[in-house]
């Protein structure tokens, strides 16, 4: 499994529902895309917010893209560009997953959906939204 950057970022600000979904998880590593990591250090406010972001990625497997990511990606964008919600770092991180035979935890159920085979689910309900 894989975690979106929308997941990482209920983590960092210590949602109450996010802490059962992270004791539920077979391993101690959260598995997350380098692009995730981009994402979620580019939404840093500031170096003490961005602090806080490194420390929590210390704690991440960060999965580099494989050639064989970027050329899915690449096919994906073709396919479902002009019809879909998703930005370019979404296709990255959708092609990861489906290249590594990984569920992609994320809240953006509805942009990913459009992606034949791509196993994406909400790792809880948000009890906010």
């Amino acid at each position: 499994m894989t975690l979106d950057t929308d997941v990482l970022i209920e983590i960092s600000r210590g949602r109450s529902e996010a802490i059962p979904f992270l004791k539920s998880l077979d391993s101690p590593t959260l598995r997350i895309s380098g692009i995730v990591a981009m994402e979620f250090l580019i939404g840093s406010r500031d170096k003490h917010q961005q602090a806080q972001s490194q420390k929590i990625l210390s704690k991440c497997e960060i999965i580099a893209l494989s050639p064989r990511d970027s050329l899915l990606a690449v096919t994906l964008v073709e396919e479902f560009g002009l019809r879909s919600g998703l930005s370019l770092p979404d296709y990255l991180i959708a092609a990861q997953a489906l290249n590594n035979f990984e569920v992609l935890y994320s809240f953006n159920i509805k942009h990913f959906s459009i992606i034949p085979g791509l196993d994406v689910w909400a790792p809880y309900e948000r009890a906010d939204r």
